[in-house]
Parts: structure tokens; C-alpha cells; sequence
């Protein structure tokens, strides 16, 4: 039977056949196939492109993707994430629409028996915005205040303008640019830097662009400077310039804290007056400036001339209203002779108009005056600004004063009645003041004078009489002069 196999081909295949039947049963059994997932990395290309077409990737996009590996499972098991190889190309960006761009050329870098595939779409997303230019012009905002008499003129600013170059979102969010600076207590122009903040139109902060642009503000301060008016010439006879004023009467000036230190006032070049009749406007240009400094505005000022007429006013003077002053009124009287003067003045018409004699207190100085009678000038006390036309003389008749002791002894008592009283002068002396010329008083010998009393008819008792006395020419009693008479009667003693 052996022979028969031996020769039977038929039998010989079908054992092949049957063997390998049996191998490859085993083989599915032990290596069956199978699917699995892979995370590959992506190998990112052209992103640069990106900034030649003004676009920005805003997002973080994956740069990792998923994939299937299917095959036996010894190949599969076999297989890593470096075996494989995927694009992701920025070319394929159009412009800020694009959300997605498809991962391309997907490969297997090895030799093992699978196929592959993306697990998902084969998509990464991505924000992309365009890069945008804007700009828009930096306010300034001022806080505090300068020092008393100065002032903010203005401001330059350098840039004066914020250039914003962000994602268009951003820059479109831009509504303003503010820079702010502090001027308390400034004196003098400067110069100084900040950090520009930037807002939307709600006054937001947007983060990402401020305190990056760097401005330099230069503050310009002026110092009030008041102006004084220069005039040359005379107006014509008989008017007079009353005012002037300049419009503005103060003008702004900048320049450093050092330079307008040395600045307090500033004057017009001169006004011409001559010949003036009447009030008149002029234009006056003002003085150069120190150097380092300048006007705000024009260098020049509208000047207000007050041009008014002179008129006369004659005041009557009579003797009460002269005052007599600087004399020695213990020592001397001064009596005024004649009554009836007067004064003419020249002034401007307002003046005159509210003028009267207690304005202006005529009065003469007689600090100097001798005995006797002298002229003296009238003088006034508050003229002002009123000229004085004509210049009257005041006739005084000056007299001094002097007192004389008497002796008692030597005053005669008329009318006595000797039968019945005795008469005695209580004092030995008595003070008779008198008054004259000082030649006439200094011949006076009061053992020459006549001097009496009259008793007649007085009663017992202590009597105040008056004396009577006859003087030389020219000298006459200040006063009555008194004495003390005691009379007793005879028959009580």
C-alpha cells in the first residue's frame, strides 16, 4: 500500500495543500489584524509667509494630529509616531477668513505591511488676522496748575501722533491716545516725557498697546508780564494828559524758569503826546523780550491816551479861612489886616468842579515874620495836580506878647473913704501882660505908667478890682489887669 502512496501525486499535493491550510489557520489565529491610533507631529512650513502678506496666527494651533495604522498586528505593534510624516503648509492661507488648514502628505517612513489614515477630518484650525496700520492724533491731558501768574499756552508733542500696527481687531478697537502730564507749580517751559496710553471707545485701557510709545510733551509756559506805558512830548498848552492805559495791560511771555525769573515788567516804546488835543487809541510795540524768551501773540499793544483841557477857577479867600501857621502864639499874636482875597487856579475841569477852600487849606507861614506888619505869599496845603495862577500876599500885623511885674505900691486908689476903712492890696505884685511892638515894650519903666483903682463905693472886704493903667503908644494890655483889694473897717479895729 506504501508503493501506492508513493506513486499516487494526487495524495502527495492534497498533504501540501492540507499543511498549509493547517499554518496559515494557526498564522490568523496568532497575527491577526488589527487598527490602532497614533498621535504624529506635524512638520509646520511657510508660516513665514505669513508676515510678507501682513497676516498674524493669533491662536495656538495644534501641531499634533491623529491618524489609524492598520495591518497584522506584529507590523502594527512595530510601528511609532517617528515612522510617520505630515504637513501642515501655511501657503495655504488666503487671508484672515481662513479657520482650518488641512494637514497634507501623510507618509509612512518604514517597510512594514499597513496602511494609514487621519482619524478625523485631517484638519487643524487657526485664527489669522491681518496686520493693519492706524492712527490717530495723542491728546494731552493737563493736570494741576502752574504757579500764581503763569500760564499753559500750549503743548508739542513729538510724535504727535500714535501709530498703531497691530491685528486689525486691535487697531480697530483704537479710539483715542491720551499722554498726561503733571504742571503744578510750574515756572518756566519744559520738556517731558511719558508713555502713551491708548483707549477704545468706552475708555477702556487696551493693554497691548499702551506704555509702549514714548512721547515728549513740551509744555510752554508764559509768565503774566504787566506793560508800562512809555510817552515822549507834551500835549498842546492848556491840556494835560490825565492816563494812560494799555490794552492788554499784561502780556504773556515763555521761556525757562531761569529766563522769565528776570523779567518783572515790560514797556512800550514811546507814545508821542505832542501837540495833543484830545483822547486817542495808538498801537505801541512793545520792547524786545530778553533773549531766550517771547511774546505769546504779537509784540505790541493798543495804548489809551486821556488827553483833558485846562480850565480856571477863581476861589474868594476871606481872612477866617487862612490858617497861621509856625508862629509862637505864647510869645506872639498875629493878626490878619484886610479881608477879601482870592485865588485862581488852573486844573482839569472834574477837578475844579468839586473844589472848595477845605480841599485845598490856605494858610500862611509866619515862622519868620518880625514885629510889625509884613506881607506873606498865601500858601495851600493840597494843590495837586491844579497850577496855581495867581500868587496873592496876605497883610499881617505881628505883635509880641510880654509880662510885666507890677508893684502894688505903686497903684493909686481913688475914692476912698479913709474916715471910715483902711485900704490895703493883698499881693505886692501883680502880672500885667501886655502887647506891641518889641521896641515900644522893651522903653517901658512901670515906675512911669499911670495906674489906679476906684474904691469908691465898695463895702468892707476883700474886692478884685480892675486896674486901670495908661500905656505908651503902640502897646496895649493883652487883658485886664487885676488886683486884690482889702478893705477894713476903722471902727472894728
Amino acid at each position: 500500500m506504501l508503493e501506492k502512496i508513493k506513486h499516487n501525486l494526487g495524495i502527495k499535493i492534497m498533504a501540501v495543500v492540507l499543511a498549509v491550510l493547517i499554518w496559515f489557520v494557526v498564522y490568523i489565529n496568532d497575527n491577526p489584524i488589527e487598527t490602532r491610533q497614533l498621535t504624529i507631529p506635524l512638520s509646520v512650513v511657510n508660516e513665514e509667509t505669513l508676515t510678507a502678506d501682513n497676516l498674524r496666527v493669533l491662536n495656538e494651533y495644534s501641531t499634533e494630529i491623529e491618524i489609524f495604522v492598520r495591518g497584522r498586528k506584529a507590523d502594527v505593534d512595530s510601528v511609532s509616531s517617528n515612522d510617520f510624516i505630515a504637513y501642515l503648509d501655511f501657503n495655504e492661507v488666503e487671508d484672515e477668513n481662513t479657520v482650518f488648514l488641512t494637514v497634507t502628505d501623510l507618509s509612512y517612513l518604514g517597510e512594514r505591511n499597513i496602511s494609514t489614515g487621519f482619524s478625523g477630518s485631517g484638519r487643524i484650525g487657526v485664527s489669522i488676522d491681518r496686520i493693519v496700520t492706524g492712527e490717530v492724533p495723542i491728546n494731552v491731558v493737563i493736570n494741576g496748575e502752574p504757579a500764581d501768574g503763569f500760564s499753559v499756552v500750549g503743548t508739542i508733542l513729538k510724535p504727535a501722533n500714535y501709530i498703531a500696527i497691530d491685528i486689525k481687531s486691535l487697531v480697530q478697537e483704537v479710539d483715542r491716545a491720551e499722554v498726561e502730564v503733571d504742571v503744578n507749580e510750574l515756572r518756566g517751559t519744559e520738556t517731558i516725557r511719558k508713555l502713551c496710553m491708548v483707549y477704545d471707545e468706552y475708555g477702556n485701557v487696551i493693554n497691548e498697546l499702551s506704555n509702549q510709545t514714548a512721547v515728549d510733551i513740551t509744555v510752554s509756559i508764559a509768565k503774566n508780564i504787566p506793560v508800562n506805558v512809555v510817552t515822549e512830548g507834551a500835549p498842546a498848552t492848556d491840556y494835560l494828559m490825565t492816563k494812560t492805559e494799555a490794552l492788554p495791560d499784561e502780556v504773556l511771555i515763555t521761556g525757562s524758569e531761569e529766563d522769565l525769573s528776570k523779567i518783572n515788567s515790560i514797556s512800550t516804546l514811546p507814545v508821542s503826546l505832542s501837540g495833543a488835543t484830545e483822547s486817542f487809541t495808538a498801537q505801541a510795540n512793545l520792547s524786545s523780550p530778553p533773549s531766550g524768551t517771547a511774546f505769546v501773540g504779537t509784540g505790541n499793544v493798543d495804548v489809551e491816551v486821556h488827553i483833558e483841557g485846562l480850565y480856571e477857577k477863581t476861589l474868594p479867600i476871606s481872612a477866617n479861612n487862612i490858617t497861621i501857621r509856625w508862629g509862637t502864639p505864647t510869645q506872639r499874636i498875629y493878626s490878619i489886616i484886610e479881608d477879601g482875597y482870592s485865588i485862581t487856579l488852573k486844573g482839569r475841569q472834574g477837578i475844579l468842579d468839586s473844589l472848595t477852600l477845605n480841599s485845598i487849606s490856605p494858610y500862611i507861614d509866619v515862622s519868620t515874620v518880625e514885629d510889625g506888619e509884613s506881607s506873606l505869599p498865601l500858601r495851600f496845603q493840597n494843590l495837586g495836580s491844579l497850577e496855581q495862577i495867581t500868587y496873592p500876599l496876605v497883610r499881617v500885623y505881628t505883635e509880641s506878647l510880654r509880662n510885666i511885674e507890677v508893684e502894688t505900691d505903686l497903684i493909686t486908689i481913688n475914692g476912698m473913704d479913709v474916715e471910715k476903712y483902711s485900704y490895703a492890696f493883698e499881693t505886692e505884685t501883680e502880672t500885667m501882660e501886655v502887647r506891641g511892638i518889641s521896641d515900644d515894650l522893651n522903653e517901658i519903666d512901670v515906675r512911669n505908667l499911670r495906674m489906679s483903682v476906684d474904691a469908691a463905693g465898695l463895702e468892707p472886704g476883700t474886692q478884685e478890682i480892675t486896674v486901670n493903667v495908661t500905656l505908651p503908644n503902640g502897646v496895649v494890655l493883652s487883658d485886664d489887669l487885676k488886683a486884690t483889694l482889702i478893705i477894713s473897717d476903722k471902727i472894728n479895729e
